[in-house]
């Protein structure tokens, strides 16, 4: 149903367009308009949406603007496909603030290291908020997701994970959904050679985390967990301004074994995936991350947290951890160092394309429309 398509994406979120989420935006854009699809991309919270057959609505966050917009589009009576990109924030809403307790102490002191045992074990309870309580990331963040759920024609979701997140958000909404699973240029990063990164910056067989330093990311804890594990930890990504803070926290407990680099042209990273030992994102909350789907593409072992949806993409081929116990986190890398996956992770991704994503948005539009 593709010829003659006209689609309006909505991402309120343009500052968004550099993230992983203005990737996946991108991409099945491209792959769409490939497959003869008339698509375009709007910023406005209150687009023109006349002309076209259905609004694409991008991204739930942040809820303040994703609602505003939902709420116009809903009124217009557009058909609307919603990729929320959804996450269930509660966990990470304590952790940023139990990780706050770790500023001004000193690495593998008695107290930071009481710190770490408490959040592992849940004991901490930071601003009233527990490891176990039903914790919101900002004020009416679920409530808003249970409104734009609801009002969505079709969601589009990259796993069976998030689908069930958000039915125990909003369990009366009985909105369709179509499974869309994230792409990745597989090839580019399998032919990628591990000369080019290891010439420039002198490194190999590393401990490698792709992505924006952030308490999401979770590049503290996974530096607790790699310092002694006599290689170097490589983080490829950049600092928000407002993460500064976090950064510098990483590089006290790290010492001489971190190593930080900031924004590196994309055909680097896919060198620094081939120059890695293997590739750790440990974080909070994912959807798929592309970083990983990248590394495993160039056939770099990952570790994972058990909080996403890599088990849906990667099977048997993933090691998982728990993002905020660092033994977990060291044992998985361990046993990833050991057992080496990498060539099966290779083969595995080639199964990953974006035309399969805009394939698989495109049966998403043919249910909306009723085709």
């Amino acid at each position: 149903m593709s010829g003659g398509l006209r689609v309006l994406f909505a991402n309120h979120n343009g500052r968004d367009a550099a993230g992983g989420g203005g990737k996946v935006l991108a991409e099945t854009m491209e792959a769409l308009r490939a497959l003869g699809v008339d698509a375009e991309v709007t910023t406005d919270l209150y687009p023109d949406v006349r002309g076209f057959d259905l609004v694409h609505a991008f991204n739930v966050w942040p809820p303040e603007t994703s609602l505003t917009q939902m709420r116009y589009l809903h009124e217009t009576g557009a058909s609307i496909v919603w990729e929320p990109i959804f996450s269930d924030l509660h966990e990470f809403a304590w952790a940023a603030r139990a990780i706050s307790r770790l500023d001004g102490l000193q690495p593998d002191s008695r107290d930071w290291r009481r710190v770490f045992a408490e959040m592992e074990s849940g004991e901490l309870v930071v601003d009233g908020m527990s490891r176990w309580s039903p914790n919101e990331i900002c004020p009416g963040y679920l409530a808003a997701t249970a409104e734009m759920f609801a009002m969505a024609s079709h969601v589009s979701v990259c796993s069976l994970h998030e689908i069930g997140m958000l039915s125990r958000v909003a369990p009366g909404v009985r909105t369709s959904f179509t499974l869309v699973p994230h792409g990745v240029d597989a090839f580019s990063f399998a032919s990628a050679t591990a000369r080019d990164f290891t010439d420039r910056y002198e490194l190999a067989d590393f401990i490698l985390c792709v992505g924006s330093v952030e308490p999401r990311k979770n590049q503290l804890i996974l530096t607790e967990a790699a310092r002694h594990l006599d290689r170097k930890i490589v983080l490829v990504g950049p600092s928000h301004p407002s993460e500064r803070a976090y950064l510098e926290l990483c590089r006290a407990c790290g010492g001489d074994a971190l190593i930080h680099i900031d924004q590196i042209p994309r055909e680097l990273v896919a060198s620094a995936y081939k120059a890695a030992a293997v590739h750790v994102l440990p974080s909070f909350a994912e959807g798929s991350s592309l970083a990983t789907m990248e590394a495993a593409a160039a056939g770099c072992d990952i570790v994972t947290s058990n909080r996403g949806s890599e088990l849906e993409y990667y099977g048997d081929l993933v090691r998982t951890c728990d993002p905020l116990s660092p033994s977990s986190i060291r044992n998985a890398i361990e046993y990833a160092l050991r057992d080496t996956r990498g060539e099966r992770l290779a083969a595995h991704m080639l199964g990953f394309s974006w035309f399969r994503t805009a394939e698989a948005t495109l049966g998403a539009y043919s249910r909306t429309l009723g085709g």
